[in-house]
């Protein structure tokens, strides 16, 4: 039933005026010849009065042979369907701009109320931002989506401000226990890589980190091996995002201080990119790295119910809301 609608309504709002313009023969309008053919804009300006009679007349047909179809729907127009197009893309790129960002909020929230970071892993943090930089570099060879070089600048920034947060949190922690050795990124020691003090090293690596790769990408700029395996590079370790989540839940058998909101958020960002990736046709790289990305989300919600209650939990634990760093150091310099 629905079908013959369909097919109606795709006829009504996706003809085009050239169309229109041939349906009717308006090609020789005018008696104009072969040989003299008439420019885009007349024939433009020929097809607007029969297009809009051929529309018209649609609209009565469907409503004689679709009684049933609500007023509101029956009074769109093309300017109606046109305009409501624009409100869903706008809508749509601007879910893709920021909805990487919304994602982490509800785990951000957790960790500065309780001051607890143990449950989230900051290797998430250390993925997201290598990709979206080598993501950045690619883009100054492939000149993507401006949405997409967006979504990486606010992801990169959000990841940041998430992995400064728990930093924040491990700070006071070396503070309680006075005398914990002090990590830093000088000390090229590999087994704290990434469990620096401060979060000035973490600084300091990315922007050697991001130098680095511009630097290569510069100098191979014109090979289209180097370009397709830096996007492909990209592509993959964002597929990996969640990993380091699901071993340290894993390791310490539990997912206390997980927000079960954060990787439920990110479960349905990454159906509907898969989705999305089949409908368009991208190439089978897209929705398989996006498809292991769905697989880890579902695990990890598996280790929710698994696990459930734990007995290595926080509440046991003193924690308070996250302080300024600042607040901190004066809170144990008295």
């Amino acid at each position: 039933m629905f079908a013959p609608l369909g097919k109606q309504l795709t006829e009504l709002f996706l003809v085009a005026p050239t169309d229109a313009a041939t349906s009717f023969g308006l090609q020789n309008r005018n008696n104009v010849r072969p040989n003299n053919p008439p420019t885009k804009e007349s024939i433009h300006a020929l097809a607007q009065p029969n297009l809009v009679f051929y529309n018209s007349q649609r609209v009565s047909h469907i409503r004689q042979s679709y009684p049933y179809i609500p007023d509101f729907i029956q009074q769109f127009d093309m300017s109606s369907v046109a305009f409501l197009a624009v409100i869903f893309k706008s809508l749509a790129v601007l879910g893709m701009v920021v909805g990487g960002v919304i994602v982490f909020i509800p785990q951000y929230m957790e960790i500065w109320k309780t001051g607890n970071a143990e449950g989230f892993s900051t290797h998430v943090c250390l993925i997201l931002i290598v990709a979206n930089m080598l993501r950045l570099c690619f883009w100054f060879a492939v000149r993507f989506e401006t949405p997409l070089l967006l979504q990486s600048i606010f992801v990169t920034i959000a990841m940041l401000a998430m992995q400064e947060l728990c930093v924040r949190c491990r700070l006071r922690k070396s503070f309680v226990h006075a005398r914990q050795k002090t990590k830093r990124f000088v000390d090229l020691d590999f087994e704290h890589f990434w469990k620096w003090t401060y979060f000035s090293d973490y600084l300091y690596f990315l922007s050697i980190f991001f130098v680095f790769i511009a630097f290569v990408t510069n100098l191979f700029m014109q090979s289209e091996l180097f370009i397709d395996t830096l996007g492909f590079l990209a592509l993959c370790t964002e597929a990996l995002l969640l990993l380091p989540q699901l071993l340290r839940n894993f390791e310490r058998k539990s997912t206390d201080g997980l927000s079960v909101q954060m990787v439920l958020m990110m479960l349905c960002g990454d159906v509907f990119k898969t989705i999305y990736y089949v409908v368009r046709s991208t190439p089978s790289q897209f929705y398989v790295c996006s498809s292991l990305q769905c697989g880890i989300d579902v695990a990890i919600l598996y280790q929710v119910c698994h696990y459930g209650a734990s007995a290595t939990t926080y509440n046991d634990v003193s924690y308070k809301r996250v302080d300024s760093l600042q607040d901190i150091a004066t809170e144990y310099s008295m």
